[in-house]
């Protein structure tokens, strides 16, 4: 399942530099990230698509899982 993950990031990362201004890719790349655990990554990417477009699809549901799955993770 991880290199599905990894797989997937480099598609959108070539996709992000044909189309950097499609907030989706930035979006689907950063649930890459958080599957593999690059948590800080995610979240960049997170919310540069919000930032490039507050509608897009599922945003604040992703946004809003994620950060709630950060809260509930034991410190350490």
């Amino acid at each position: 399942m991880l290199g599905q993950e990894r797989k997937a990031i480099e598609i959108y990362n070539e996709l992000i530099a044909e189309q950097p201004e499609f907030p989706g890719h930035y979006a689907n790349r950063g649930i890459a990230f958080d599957r593999l655990g690059q948590h800080r990554k995610a979240l960049d990417d997170y919310e540069t698509a919000l930032n490039m477009d507050p509608e897009v699809a599922g945003g604040p549901n992703w946004l809003t899982r994620f950060l709630r799955n950060q809260a509930e993770k034991p410190p350490g």
